[in-house]
């Protein structure tokens, strides 16, 4: 689950189903996002495709502005990762040695139990029409450091 919030004060009513735009898009579930007006939260939830590890995402989605002018908001950015869970594996145990590097990235942190939070090293927002009560198109970029794989 990615989880846009903190973009308060729009004229935009709750909405199951949010639609959202742009390259990779099919990443998300359209049919499962939704948008909370009072919390001015927009929830996208993987499809059956993978959140794909550093690959660049430019999400669009309309919002309605407020009648009067406000201050910019405090806009987060979370994700919530569910794991495939725990995998069997069979032969002898025998003391190994760790690859390293000790990095934060999935593609060098091969050392076991280290773990990395999800995060985005990416995460830009923006807007495309300041006016009062104008319909206003929101950009978010997005490039993770994770995968995420559907139902997450």
């Amino acid at each position: 689950i990615v989880t846009i919030d903190g973009l308060l004060g729009t004229l935009t009513q709750d909405e199951q189903g949010k639609p959202v735009f742009g390259n990779y898009t099919d990443w998300f579930d359209a049919q499962l996002s939704s948008w909370s007006q009072t919390r001015g939260m927009l929830k996208l939830y993987v499809s059956n495709q993978t959140l794909v590890h550093r690959r660049l995402s430019v999400l669009n989605f309309y919002i309605q502005n407020p009648h009067t002018p406000q201050p910019s908001q405090t806009v987060n950015i979370s994700t919530t990762v569910i794991s495939p869970g725990p995998r069997n594996s069979q032969g002898p145990i025998s003391a190994m040695t760790t690859p390293g590097p000790k990095d934060a990235s999935m593609s060098t942190g091969f050392d076991p139990l280290l773990i990395n939070p999800p995060q985005f090293w990416e995460r830009i927002i923006a807007q495309h029409n300041p006016l009062r009560f104008a319909s206003n198109r929101v950009s978010v970029t997005l490039i993770p450091n994770f995968e995420v794989t559907a139902g997450s």
